[in-house]
């Protein structure tokens, strides 16, 4: 009898191995697993971007990376390094006379993404690369939309969506100053980061890290705020 019972508790135990492994297959594109922390969070949408990595060749190239994957996503094969080197427009930082010159990071990306002693760039200057040298592709600038909007106009239509926060949701500080060619003084946010809205629960939303090399999961609520504090400013990249 008790072997019996053995046997009939090991058949049940791979009858549930099956299941979930099953269950697994099923919803492997919407599985976000943070080693860190060891959690495992289920998204109720998630598009299948490839995730690409900025180390060790853009350590500062956040936005090229970032780009890149939706370009990729759409059959545009350009590479990051490509896009860091022939389609990103970057101005230098430089002194003198005692005075700090540098772009405009709407303008122009703001020092060399292939240094980490750069800055970075905003929307605009992302739309420019891709709308001049993309064959496949055009980009849009979105302003004013919450992450919530960015997921019911395009998540949800499986359209991942550029959006620039900061670097691991921390808080941003204020960073350098420098002398704008129109003679203007500004001081970039320190921590700038440009990321990959590529999905959404009730509770987290999803992101491609190009930091990272994965997928990740940040609170609703954070991410939101430190969107807003980055002046709530997207991207989206769709086919031509």
């Amino acid at each position: 009898m008790k072997k019996r019972k053995n046997c009939f508790m090991r058949l049940l135990l791979c009858i549930l191995v099956l299941v979930a492994m099953a269950l697994l297959m099923l919803n492997c594109n919407r599985i976000v697993i943070d080693i860190e922390n060891r959690e495992i969070h289920i998204a109720d949408q998630m598009i299948n971007v490839k995730k690409l990595d900025q180390h060790p060749e853009l350590p500062t190239g956040c936005e090229s990376v970032s780009a890149t994957m939706v370009l990729n996503y759409y059959g545009d094969r350009v590479s990051s390094t490509e896009f860091a080197s022939y389609w990103l427009d970057c101005g230098s930082i430089y002194e003198q006379d005692g005075v700090t010159y540098g772009p405009d990071p709407y303008v122009q990306f703001a020092g060399d993404p292939f240094s980490e002693y750069s800055y970075g760039c905003f929307p605009p200057v992302i739309q420019n690369a891709v709308n001049i040298n993309s064959p496949y592709c055009h980009a849009e600038t979105i302003s004013g939309m919450t992450l919530e909007d960015l997921c019911y106009n395009y998540i949800d239509y499986d359209q991942p969506i550029l959006v620039w926060v900061t670097m691991n949701m921390n808080e941003p500080q204020l960073g350098n100053s420098w002398c704008l060619p129109d003679g203007s003084s500004y001081t970039w946010t320190s921590g700038e980061h440009c990321i990959v809205l590529v999905g959404y629960n009730d509770y987290y939303y999803f992101f491609n890290d190009p930091m990272e090399g994965k997928t990740v999961a940040y609170e609703k609520t954070l991410s939101q705020q430190r969107f807003e504090e980055m002046g709530s400013q997207a991207l989206f990249i769709t086919e031509c």
